[in-house]
């Protein structure tokens, strides 16, 4: 609660780094059989997570 006031946010989720970040939000807005558009030039890995993680679980 004290985040998401110091931000002027209704909810905040404070997480370890940038790529649990990333993947949480990914995660949190696909389902199987969903595709995601990137682009090319991605922070740390993202790609990785986006060509070989996701597709296991039908993303």
């Amino acid at each position: 609660a004290k985040l998401a006031a110091l931000e002027g946010a209704d909810a905040a989720l404070p997480v370890g780094s940038g790529m649990a970040a990333i993947a949480l939000t990914l995660l949190a807005f696909a389902a199987n059989g969903d595709h995601i558009v990137a682009a090319d030039a991605l922070y740390g890995g993202t790609l990785t997570l986006l060509t070989r993680e996701l597709p296991r679980l039908g993303i």
